[in-house]
């Protein structure tokens, strides 16, 4: 369940909402008490965005294939 929050938040971080929620998700399944995942789930439910990911010129951008 723990290591499901983390990648939630980069997730989230890195601009995917949709992708953090179901990892947030996967830890609330197994523990419906676990706060931080609670809590990060309401945040990312309520909309909230990344500020930097609301700016073209700051937003994430995922490394070209061939850069990897």
């Amino acid at each position: 369940k723990a290591g499901a929050v983390p990648i939630g938040y980069i997730n989230w971080w890195e601009g995917r909402g949709s992708k953090a929620h179901q990892f947030l998700q996967l830890a609330l399944d197994t523990d419906p008490a676990y706060r931080l995942a609670r809590l990060s789930d309401q945040m990312i439910g309520s909309g909230i965005v990344a500020g930097w990911n609301m700016n073209k010129n700051t937003a994430y951008k995922a490394l070209p294939f061939d850069m990897l």
